[in-house]
Parts: C-alpha cells; sequence; structure tokens
C-alpha cells in the first residue's frame, strides 16, 4: 500500500504547478518591455537587459508582433540567478487567475 502524501507536499506542489501555469500565461499575455526596468533597475542593470531584448526583437521584427517565443528567447539568455530573479516577479506581479492570485 503507498503511504499518503502529506498535506502540505500537496499544496507545494499545486503552488508549484501554479508558478509553472502563471509564467506560461505571461509569456503569452504580457502587455509591453517594462518588466525588464521594474526587475533590473533597482541593480542598475535594466540598460543592459533592454540591449538583449532589443536584439531578440529584431529578429521577430518581421512579423509585425512580439511573440511569446521572444519571452523565451530572453529568458534563455539569462543567467540561473537572473532567470529567478525573472520568474520572481512574474510571481508578484502577473496573475493569470485569481486563484493564482490568492496562492
Amino acid at each position: 500500500m503507498k503511504p499518503e502524501t502529506p498535506k502540505s507536499e500537496i499544496r507545494n506542489q499545486q503552488s508549484e504547478i501554479l508558478w509553472v501555469i502563471n509564467f506560461i500565461y505571461f509569456t503569452a499575455n504580457f502587455a509591453d518591455l517594462s518588466f525588464i526596468q521594474q526587475i533590473w533597475e533597482g541593480e542598475g542593470q535594466a540598460q543592459h537587459f533592454q540591449s538583449k531584448m532589443d536584439n531578440i526583437c529584431k529578429k521577430y521584427e518581421p512579423q509585425g508582433y512580439l511573440p511569446s517565443a521572444a519571452i523565451l528567447d530572453f529568458f534563455f539568455l539569462l543567467s540561473r540567478n537572473n532567470q529567478e530573479k525573472f520568474i520572481s516577479w512574474v510571481q508578484s506581479n502577473y496573475h493569470f487567475s485569481e486563484e493564482h492570485k490568492n496562492q
């Protein structure tokens, strides 16, 4: 017989799933690139990351819009530490649903 999973572990798993869903919704629905300033301005690195994103935007310019793939391209250019900052910012500032917002 398989032991029961503790309720706290189930809640953690559900939260982790909501974080992934939230990040995916952000990549599909981001309004603009102001998140870069909001995340890295305090460290004086906003211009550095904006330059990275500007280069990515040039890649997608022929399409006439910035697709979700641009956010993923940006994400994969970041160091692990900066990926964590980005994800934490999304979790604190973007909510795909009231359920996520209340977690």
